[in-house]
């Protein structure tokens, strides 16, 4: 996993049957994370940004799983 910092808060790559960029937000009650580049709504969250991209990268690999990547 490679950390960045673009003109985004938090940015990780991840390997799911390809590279997706997760982008991590944080907020005064925690942390969001979401994909960019994948069709659907697929969101993560957590009270860490290790929880957020854990949770986030779950959905990814269910999403992956059940419908393909789009």
């Amino acid at each position: 996993m490679c950390y960045r910092r673009p003109r985004y808060p938090f940015c990780c790559e991840v390997n799911v049957a390809r590279d997706v960029k997760i982008i991590v937000e944080q907020y005064p009650d925690g942390f969001v994370a979401y994909p960019v580049g994948l069709r659907s709504i697929i969101v993560g969250q957590g009270d860490t940004r290790a929880e957020a991209i854990a949770d986030v990268t779950s959905a990814i690999q269910f999403h992956v799983e059940t419908f393909g990547i789009k």
